[in-house]
Order: structure tokens, then sequence, then C-alpha cells
């Protein structure tokens, strides 16, 4: 078998108590920058709805699907996540499912898809229409994070990708997968790539962790 280490960007609750704790966390900078990014919402005319459970109507979720699609034309990526998932599964969904949709005039223009369970929050699938970009920050982390603060979750699991994350105070963690493969000499080559690659990852978060928005005294 061989161990693989990759990267996700998680936040943790360090005792916070609401945002408003969290971002005198912030070094100055950046905590202008987080209020400057919430200003989107109003700035837009958008409100942001949190709906959970029965509250996702049918209408909410084609709406999460549609921008599902659109992030992912737009990024020329797999669409793993099928039609059936958003239509056919929504009961099933509905109790761990959390959707943070934005509506401008009645009608929905931004949202994400993310999944709640025990003391984390997992996820978020996003997409707008266009013109609504600047929505990103705030449905995808700042508001997910105030939710977590709002609910006693300690853990939100924002995913892979994206080193604009730690600007908002989601840090690099490590994430282990193990892997079989069946030709031996393949197998000892990965393994000697991948011990490589270990060091270089976790090298690199020591870097990463230096450019959180958090004071260096925090």
């Amino acid at each position: 078998m061989v161990g693989r280490i990759t990267t996700q960007y998680h936040w943790h609750d360090q005792g916070y108590g609401d945002f408003d704790g969290w971002l005198a966390s912030f070094r100055s900078r950046a905590r202008k920058e987080a209020r400057r990014e919430r200003r989107a919402v109003e700035d837009l005319g958008a409100t942001v709805h949190v709906l959970r459970g029965d509250e996702l109507q049918p209408r909410h979720w084609e709406a999460l699907a549609g921008f599902y699609r659109h992030t992912v034309g737009k990024k020329w990526s797999r669409e793993y996540l099928s039609p059936a998932f958003f239509s056919d599964f929504q009961e099933r969904l509905a109790p761990i499912a959390v959707g943070l949709l934005a509506e401008v005039d009645g009608e929905l223009v931004a949202g994400a898809l993310a999944f709640q369970r025990g003391d984390a929050l997992f996820g978020r699938y996003w997409g707008c229409q266009p013109g609504f970009e600047r929505l990103h920050f705030e449905i995808c982390y700042h508001r997910p994070i105030e939710l977590c603060l709002e609910h006693g979750w300690t853990r939100f699991e924002a995913g892979a990708q994206g080193q604009h994350k730690i600007k908002r105070g989601l840090l690099p963690v490590e994430i282990y997968s193990l892997h079989w493969l069946r030709h031996a000499g393949l197998a000892q080559a990965v393994d000697r790539a991948v011990a490589e690659e270990t060091a270089e990852v976790r090298d690199h978060h020591i870097d990463l962790r230096r450019h959180g928005p958090q004071r260096r005294d925090g």
C-alpha cells in the first residue's frame, strides 16, 4: 500500500464566540478586507437565505444544480454530481443539507450547497449568475463560518484547492489516503515519488500558514 498526503482547507473554532470575535483575531488589514467582502451582499441588493431540511424546496434544488453546472462548465472540470443527485435524492439529502442562496428581486442569483453532520459543516458547491461573483466570499466562507459559530459546530471543511481560502481563515491540513497498485515495480516507483511529494506538501503547508489572516500573537 502506498500512503499519500494531500491538502484541504479547514476552519476550527478556538473559542471565538461569534463572528466579531473571530474577526477580532485577524490583523487589522485582513479584518477590514473581510468586512468589505461581506458588504457585497448589501452592495448588490441581495438577501442571503440559509435553508435546511424541508425549507429547501424543488426550486432551490433546481437553482443549486444550475449554479453547480455553470461552475463546472466555466472551469472545464468533470461534472461528478449528476442531475439525479439534485432531483432524485432531495428527500435523502434534506436532513443534512444546508443551502446558502442569494436572492435579488425574487430571483436566485447565487448559491452554495453544504452538508452538516455532528459538529462539522462540510463542502460547498458554489455557483452564480454573471455579475454576482462578489458574493462568493460571503456565501462560501464568511457565512458558513458564522453559521458554525451560531450553532456550535466546531469545524468547517471547505475542501481542496484554492489558496485564496487562506486569507479567509481556512488553513491547510493534511489529508491521508492509501493506494494499492498491482504492479510491484510501479508501486515502488510511486512510493518513492510520494515520499518526495509528502516532504514538499508539508513544507508548503508551513509556508501557507504564514499567510493566514490572524495576528501573529493570536
